[in-house]
């Protein structure tokens, strides 16, 4: 098997996927942050992460805070009010373990003049297809992928959403929803 890295992006089914492929190196942070650390070859490594549609994380997101503080179904208002108030990292923070959570995903992925730092960017929409693609590469059977974590909402993240939520959504991950090529 070959030497592999995981970047873990809050809300992108990354427990689910470090489980299925066993990796041992994870960043549950900004790659750039890890790559100026001095003695590591990160040649050797084949690095790689997760992406997911903005507008389903945003929704993954707030469930998370929603269920965290222990309520169940995340209602449409609720999360109309957490995004008019601004999905602040701090008010996540609070509630959940990592206060980066609602940093763009390209943050993740790039170093500060926007350059990938990862050899390949899978997609939560087709996890199963491309977490085999990751083994395959690795050398490793492809393992079956179950569902963690899973957050107690609407499948359809579209049901969450007025005008004023998708304007907001659109405007903060504006970079991302271009660069990964997603839509509402």
């Amino acid at each position: 098997m070959r030497a592999h890295t995981f970047v873990h992006i809050p809300a992108t089914a990354g427990t689910a996927i470090r489980k299925a492929i066993g990796s041992k190196r994870i960043i549950h942070d900004l790659a750039r942050n890890h790559y100026q650390r001095p003695g590591v070859n990160w040649s050797q490594y084949f690095v790689y992460s997760f992406v997911r549609n903005s507008y389903d994380r945003a929704v993954s997101l707030c469930a998370k805070v929603h269920a965290s503080r222990k309520r169940q179904w995340l209602a449409p208002a609720i999360f109309k009010l957490w995004v008019r108030e601004g999905m602040s990292d701090t008010r996540i923070a609070q509630h959940a373990a990592s206060p980066r959570m609602c940093t763009s995903q390209l943050d993740f992925l790039w170093d500060v003049e926007g350059n990938w730092l990862v050899d390949f960017v899978g997609r939560y929409e087709k996890l199963d297809e491309d977490v085999a693609r990751v083994c395959r590469h690795l050398g490793i059977p492809t393992p079956e992928v179950a569902h963690l974590n899973v957050s107690v909402r609407e499948r359809d993240y579209r049901k969450y959403y007025d005008d004023v939520t998708r304007e907001r959504v659109a405007a903060r991950y504006a970079d991302e929803l271009k660069e990964l090529k997603y839509t509402f």
